[in-house]
């Protein structure tokens, strides 16, 4: 025991002076081998409790990089095995400090007991503000144009409604949303998925970067229809102040573009205004009215521009005067005359008094006035038959009546019977006179 006893503590200074020694050469062998290293690493930093602005009607955005870089230390063997995504970066809301600015906590993921992290604290900078909730209703737009005859009838949108939230001096300025669709050449209807864009009132789009919005897409579908121009009339206008007559009748617009199915559109060739619409008691120079002719359409039948809607009437007015016209017959046609007969007027012109203004009367003449008579049901002989005559509005004709003949093939009437006999008695009397002169010649 004593030997053993002496083999530890005899010559004890050398010995422990040997392993102090030993400790420091195999440190200086391990740090040579396996020195420690230093580099720089970048993670994106996560915001966690964020839910603490929000319950205080407070909003966060990130001000400039979410990203941090630091600088790791560790020996190389471990830090040559390390990537950024070993690291993980957090920026703790309870832990904010003056409104802008949160300490960012790095940790390691691994080799956590053989790293060295900087310590020197870096922040990730915000910016903090009031939070806005607001919801848009939103409109569905087309643009282009579409084929010839055809018009944008319906459009939806769906969802139709968007739950916006973020910073109130963003969320305050939005005015309107809008989705839309390109019909350019489209003549049928068609669905596309938009992204909606939200309008500030002077027009001008607002970033919504910075927004949470409850869609980010919406499906707009819009149906096509049929277009047609059709002019605008005036019913005539019988109710008139004594001694004056219409002097003309101006529509403005005088047509208009309507929607609707192309079966209904093709029976429709003009919207006629009714004449109780205008009021001329005590007037004597005329009326400018405004009328909506939407109200005038057939069912399933639209203004293609709901503007136009609104037409400017003008009723002029002036004194009543008349002319006569001596009008051939020829410019009278004869209607349902029987089979196997024929008609013919007697007089070769008629004369028919009209009743106009000064104005329109100097542009009427005798050959412009045509109208017809009724031939149905009368026989062989003569009739009196009234005249319709075929004059616009702003005249008025007497009535006129003339004698028609009617006759079957080869037959004629008394009257040119009687012509005829005439005629062959004086052919007759004639003979006989050439006949005695003869005569008279040769005796002597």
């Amino acid at each position: 025991m004593k030997r053993i006893k002496d083999i530890f503590t005899n010559n004890l200074g050398l010995k422990l002076l040997a392993l102090v020694f030993s400790i420091a050469l195999w440190i200086i062998v391990v740090n040579v081998d396996d020195p420690s290293q230093s580099k720089n690493f970048t993670a994106t930093v996560q915001v966690i409790n964020a839910e603490v602005l929000a319950n205080q009607g407070k909003y966060y955005s990130i001000d400039g990089e979410n990203t941090v870089t630091f600088r790791v230390t560790a020996k190389r063997s471990v830090i040559e095995r390390l990537s950024s995504s070993d690291f993980t970066a957090t920026a703790d809301m309870n832990q904010l400090e003056n409104d802008s600015q949160i300490p960012i906590e790095i940790t390691a993921t691994r080799y956590s007991g053989s790293v060295s992290i900087t310590n020197r604290t870096k922040y990730l900078n915000i910016e903090v503000g009031e939070l806005m909730s607001a919801k848009y209703i939103i409109s569905g737009r087309t643009t282009g144009t579409p084929a010839a005859g055809s018009a944008v009838d319906k459009i939806t949108v769906t969802p139709n409604v968007v739950n916006v939230e973020g910073p109130d001096e963003i969320v305050s300025t939005i005015d309107r949303v809008v989705a839309t669709c390109d019909v350019d050449g489209m003549n049928s209807n068609i669905t596309e998925n938009v992204v909606p864009v939200f309008y500030d009132s002077d027009g001008n789009v607002v970033d919504t970067t910075k927004l949470e919005l409850s869609v980010s897409t919406v499906e707009v579908s819009v149906n096509m229809t049929s277009t047609k121009s059709v002019a605008i009339d005036i019913a005539s206008v019988d109710s008139l102040p004594k001694g004056l007559q219409i002097d003309g009748v101006t529509v403005d617009p005088g047509s208009v573009d309507i929607k609707g199915d192309a079966s209904v559109l093709n029976g429709i060739t003009k919207i006629t205004i009714p004449a109780d619409v205008f009021d001329l008691t005590g007037e004597t120079e005329g009326i400018t009215t405004t009328v909506d002719i939407s109200q005038y359409l057939p069912e399933g039948v639209t203004l293609l521009d709901g503007a136009q809607s609104q037409v400017t009437v003008t009723i002029k007015l002036a004194a009543a005067v008349t002319k006569t016209f001596t009008v051939p017959t020829e410019n009278i046609v004869i209607n349902g005359v029987a089979d196997g007969l024929n008609a013919k007027f007697r007089e070769a012109t008629i004369s028919v008094t009209v009743s106009g203004t000064e104005s329109s009367l100097s542009e009427l003449s005798a050959n412009l006035i045509t109208g017809y008579v009724d031939a149905e049901g009368l026989k062989a002989g003569e009739h009196n038959v009234a005249i319709t005559f075929n004059l616009d509005e702003q005249y008025s004709a007497s009535t006129e009546v003339v004698t028609l003949l009617i006759e079957k093939p080869g037959q004629a009437t008394d009257t040119e019977n009687s012509g005829e006999a005439s005629q062959t008695d004086n052919k007759n009397t004639k003979q006989t006179e050439s006949n005695n002169n003869n005569n008279s010649t040769e005796s002597n």
